[in-house]
């Protein structure tokens, strides 16, 4: 069985007053996440999996992506070929469609290699299958054409059959062939290939589009739903139900399957029940997806632009959310929390307070206008600093508001910047204000009802976003400056790092500096030496940043489409996906209190999840995973267990069957690995297919799934 993250409730820990709704943290980790994103050429099209290796079809040719290691991939091969789209494996051989040469074949015995072999005339179309020996190809005449392909480089053609429409796209499994014509599923008899016929039809009200097989169950994709076909008597197809949530094209391995679904995320699907697909977690990246094919444990998703994204599937919720604002705040920009308020700012000029001492039910205490686009809030001792630009007079600068009575906000005291007021940090008695083209302005707001401007530094670029530690300030804007603000009336630039590309945000460690550049990734710059700032370190994201929050050795993203992203930085250089949360619309800010993440939604406003657990934290050891998955051969498993004890092995096939018992081995508590060498007890390599090691101790259970390939 797989473990279970179970939300509780109990009293608030900041000492809130009993009755309040909490939930313990989870572990990100289990649950689906991006785990890793790979720069291919752009204009891609379409991927297909040949053994531990995705083939990526584009406008520039061929790309080959090694995924032995999931969490690492790497382009091991590419290949020129002009406008590539549509590709098809069948174990060692693919096919792929290009404008110029039609059907290219390809000789895939070793994926690092890639060999051009024989080709087919454009005519023959860009909707075919394949088997080893056999290619079935769509013509543009409504016409199947059956080619013999046993010798790659010598193509033959050896049937032709006129279909009763236009057809758009064909699977094969077994003896038969399955199409879509519009409105009609369609299913050909290929058991012998020189003499095809029409075995049975269907027609269903939609208009259809691709369609994958397995089992005895077609899904077949329309413009309205998901259509499951019941084809066990290939002469009476029969439509057994319908799914409106899944749109796309169903790459299926086993009793799972993912798509794109209609807001261009990644959708793992159980198929379990095979007639009734559920619609499980979803992954979602900045661009626009173009394909998506599942591999062990992982989702290839491919985007237009050319990145190559990995989802981490093994467990295919995604971490949900507790509690949301009432009724919604429109183009929601910053949150900012103390005790049991969360202060949400947006660009329609609103400042909302919140009670959450009940998370699952936050509730509005008071809301004013700020007159003007807030970019940022800070709250600290019951008063709200906000940077903002006045919607009339286009003046930017700082407001400082009374929040000690939610339904009697004021605006205590303000001042105005020259430039674009887009970041803020509060030091001791000091404001740090991002100006734009203004550099950094230092206010005092030792009297917020009279705050007033002190020192000017002049940035490189125009300040996005600033951080203050031990007397400096980090200000964000295409580079990094640090300026020795210990004289605020006079503020010296001490050190800078050009050329960081997006950059806007930026939160600090007491030896690193985290900066978020949006679609650009994540950049870590050692600041050890402030007048020298070291760049150490890059990670992508899948979606675009917006803001940071860094709490111990995590680091939370505001990762926009993509939601809340948490990274490990134990490491700090080598910051470390550990699993993502999504919002309904766009994650804009975040920060993290006690166990919980408050995330300001741009399209929703205020939402609240539960955090990630600091190490140690858990109330439950994490689930086991298997590296490499899926595996040829030998595969080791990582595992925790909570207490010291006795620990059990076993494997499992998919029908219950133990098939190897592995030596029980005394161990401590902590996290360990064990190796199994794909053998059963006979010492016979296992089939092909998907297995269980399911791993006991005297105080948890826990299993890894394991995909056994060849």
């Amino acid at each position: 069985m797989r473990n279970v993250v179970v939300i509780a409730v109990v009293a608030w820990l900041g000492g809130l007053g009993p009755g309040r709704a909490t939930a313990q943290c989870v572990e990100y980790q289990d649950y689906m996440h991006w785990s890793a994103g790979l720069t291919l050429r752009p204009r891609a099209r379409d991927v297909a999996i040949c053994g531990q290796h995705a083939i990526v079809a584009g406008w520039e040719g061929l790309d080959v992506v090694d995924l032995t290691d999931p969490v690492h991939p790497a382009v091991v091969d590419t290949l020129t070929l002009f406008d590539a789209s549509n590709i098809t494996v069948a174990g060692d051989r693919g096919c792929v469609y290009n404008s110029g040469d039609g059907l290219q074949l390809l000789d895939l015995a070793d994926p690092r290699d890639v060999r051009l072999s024989g080709h087919i005339e454009p005519r023959s179309g860009a909707a075919f299958a394949m088997t080893h020996d056999l290619l079935f190809s769509l013509a543009s005449e409504a016409v199947l054409r059956i080619f013999d392909i046993a010798d790659l480089d010598q193509p033959r053609l050896v049937a032709s059959l006129t279909l009763p429409g236009q057809a758009y796209a064909i699977a094969v499994a077994g003896d038969h062939a399955y199409l879509t014509c519009i409105h009609t599923f369609v299913v050909v008899d290929v058991a012998e290939p020189t003499a095809p016929y029409v075995a049975g039809s269907l027609e269903i009200a939609d208009i259809l589009g691709t369609v994958s097989i397995a089992g005895p169950a077609a899904y077949v994709v329309g413009d309205q739903a998901l259509h499951v076909v019941d084809v066990s008597t290939p002469h009476a197809p029969r439509l057994v139900s319908t799914q409106a949530e899944l749109t796309d094209q169903l790459s299926i391995l086993g009793a799972r399957a993912i798509a794109l679904d209609e807001n261009d995320a990644v959708q793992v699907v159980d198929l379990s029940d095979a007639w009734q697909p559920d619609a499980r977690g979803r992954g979602i990246v900045a661009g626009f997806l173009e394909d998506a094919a599942i591999y062990g444990d992982w989702a290839v998703a491919l985007e237009w632009e050319g990145d190559l994204h990995l989802f981490d599937i093994s467990r295919s919720d995604n971490p949900r959310i507790l509690g949301q604002e009432p009724g919604f705040m429109e183009s929601a920009t910053d949150v900012a929390v103390e005790g049991a308020r969360a202060y949400v700012v947006s660009h329609g000029y609103w400042l909302r307070v919140f009670d959450v001492g009940d998370v699952g039910q936050p509730s509005s205490l008071g809301i004013m206008t700020t007159g003007g686009d807030v970019r940022q809030i800070v709250v600290e001792d019951a008063l709200a600093y906000v940077v903002h630009k006045h919607r009339q007079t286009y003046h930017a600068g700082l407001q400082i508001v009374d929040v000690s009575k939610p339904t009697e906000l004021e605006v205590i005291g303000s001042v105005t910047t020259p430039g674009d007021a887009r970041g803020l940090a509060l030091a001791d008695d000091f404001a740090y204000v991002a100006d734009g083209v203004g550099g950094l302005r230092v206010i005092d707001i030792a009297d917020p009802r009279a705050p007033r401007l002190r020192g000017q530094a002049i940035t490189a670029r125009e300040a996005a976003g600033v951080a203050v530690q031990d007397g400096l300030a980090y200000v964000v804007g295409g580079g990094l400056q640090v300026i020795d603000v210990g004289d605020p009336d006079r503020p010296v630039v001490l050190g800078q790092l050009d050329h960081l590309e997006g950059a806007q945000t930026v939160v600090l460690s007491p030896t690193h500096a985290y900066i978020g550049c949006g679609t650009h990734g994540l950049q870590v710059v050692d600041i050890a030496d402030p007048s020298q700032p070291r760049l150490v370190g890059w990670t992508a994201t899948p979606g675009s940043i917006h803001r940071l929050f860094c709490r111990g050795e995590s680091l939370y993203v505001a990762d926009g489409r993509a939601g809340v992203g948490v990274f490990d930085i134990a490491d700090p250089a080598v910051p470390r996906p550990v699993g993502y949360g999504l919002v309904p619309e766009e994650a804009v800010a975040v920060v993290v209190q006690g166990d919980y993440v408050f995330v300001a939604d741009r399209g929703v406003g205020l939402q609240i999840m539960p955090s990630d657990c600091a190490p140690g934290q858990s109330t439950m050891p994490s689930r086991a995973r298997a590296f490499p998955n899926p595996g040829f051969g030998a595969v080791s498993i990582r595992f925790a267990i909570p207490t010291d004890g006795l620990v059990q092995a076993a494997v499992f096939d998919l029908a219950g069957r133990r098939i190897r018992e592995l030596p029980s081995i005394q161990m401590s508590a902590g996290s360990h690995d064990l190796r199994w060498d794909g053998h059963d007890d006979d010492g016979r390599v296992v089939p092909v297919g998907i297995y269980l090691v399911r791993i006991t101790s005297p105080t948890s259970e826990t299993t890894a799934r394991v995909t056994m390939i060849r």
